[in-house]
């Protein structure tokens, strides 16, 4: 299940307020789970913290996503700044994202631009749930899920039985 949030950056908040928002986002998320440590989530990003904030400070979060892999959900974050980050901050929803709640395991994708790759490679070198490869496309994740099916069939009443 995809889902999209938008977060406002600067003006609005600084690179590390704007970090701080997107930890708590994926974190409050994530606990939603029985499988997930909340705690734990907030550790990993904190230990992003250098990367995130650079990659926000720089604008590179407003033109490509951080993504949330956590099957069912796939949620993916963009910062916005300038002039557009007080509609941004105004229209802004920080609560949970719902799909979670099944999620057995998961993984942040951070985007890694050639200027800051290094610092990427090292704050992810050793973090288990973070990556700076492209996430998993929809289509895999999807063949991973179970659908329920429905018998449409059952609730034509002409059919009970």
């Amino acid at each position: 299940m995809a889902r999209h949030r938008d977060i406002a950056a600067s003006p609005v908040r600084t690179s590390a307020e704007t970090w701080d928002a997107i930890r708590e986002l994926i974190a409050a998320t994530l606990a939603r789970s029985e499988h997930v440590d909340g705690a734990m989530v907030r550790r990993t990003l904190d230990h992003a913290a250098p990367a995130g904030t650079a990659l926000v400070a720089a604008g590179y979060t407003g033109g490509a996503d951080i993504t949330l892999v956590a099957a069912p959900l796939r949620l993916t974050i963009r910062t916005v700044g300038g002039y557009e980050a007080f509609k941004a901050h105004a229209d802004e929803n920080l609560n949970p994202v719902p799909g979670a709640a099944s999620a057995q395991d998961w993984t942040v994708y951070l985007p890694s631009p050639a200027g800051l790759s290094a610092l990427g490679d090292d704050v992810i070198e050793g973090a288990e749930h973070l990556s700076s490869g492209p996430p998993p496309q929809e289509a895999q994740e999807s063949a991973n899920t179970s659908t329920p099916v429905i018998d449409l069939r059952r609730l034509d009443p002409a059919r009970r039985s």
